[in-house]
């Protein structure tokens, strides 16, 4: 099962979006009692929505999705609460939950969804330190934690529980994950080139990502835009 996610990951960012979903179907099949199949199929839907993010015709189903995911992690840890694969897959649920809540202003949910999806995060890493998939959740939170508030005032009230969060840690998880991560190594890329050119106006770093998506993914429209703008951007700057 391991091997066909893996390879089938990339369909997404191709923008292959149908052959992905009738895979990682295949695999809920297969495999109904286990979260990644539930999971890798509301990544296809979270890319559909990427595509434009003012579209919110994808949001009701990728919301069911990421629930069951939720609840099929959920069974697995009644059964076993050590279940480490069922921790980390609930802990990403919850934060790509987030991710979606943040991008339809929905605050307080992101924030809370945050928080668990970092604990069990934070606790999958430790009981498997080789899973250097974990990067990419505790990157994100680690990075946006600071981020969000400082661009986003309006949030920082909601946040006064949180752990706090470390912009530079959380490029450093997130470089490993691209550079080490087996599922999440091309998540991780596109989150540093996010970072790189929206937060940090870094656009000298955000190129070399940037070249890298959108040579390895010709067909994805929004690797495209972002490499043309990093490349318009410093051409104005010169």
């Amino acid at each position: 099962m391991e091997t066909r996610i893996e390879n089938t990951i990339p369909l997404i960012y191709h923008c292959r979006f149908d052959e992905a979903e009738n895979i990682f179907d295949s695999i809920i099949i297969e495999y109904p009692s286990e979260p990644e199949g539930y999971f890798f199929s509301a990544m296809v839907t979270y890319w559909k929505i990427l595509m434009d993010r003012e579209n919110t015709q994808f949001d009701e189903k990728y919301f069911s999705q990421i629930e069951k995911t939720i609840e099929v992690c959920d069974k697995k840890l009644d059964s076993n609460e050590n279940d480490v694969n069922a921790m980390f897959y609930k802990g990403g649920a919850l934060g790509y939950r987030g991710r979606l809540e943040v991008h339809r202003k929905s605050w307080l949910s992101a924030i809370l969804d945050g928080k668990k999806g970092l604990s069990l995060m934070m606790e999958a890493y430790e009981r498997d330190k080789k899973n250097t998939d974990t990067f990419l959740g505790i990157g994100l939170y680690q990075y946006y934690a600071e981020a969000i508030p400082e661009e986003f005032p309006i949030v920082k009230p909601l946040m006064w529980f949180l752990p706090s969060g470390d912009k530079e840690k959380g490029i450093e998880f997130l470089t490993r994950a691209s550079k080490e991560g087996r599922f999440t190594n091309i998540e991780a890329t596109y989150f540093l080139l996010q970072i790189r050119f929206r937060f940090e106006n870094d656009y000298e770093k955000a190129l070399p990502l940037a070249e890298e998506l959108h040579n390895g993914f010709l067909e994805n429209p929004l690797f495209k835009r972002i490499y043309e703008k990093c490349i318009e951007t410093l051409h104005l700057k010169k």
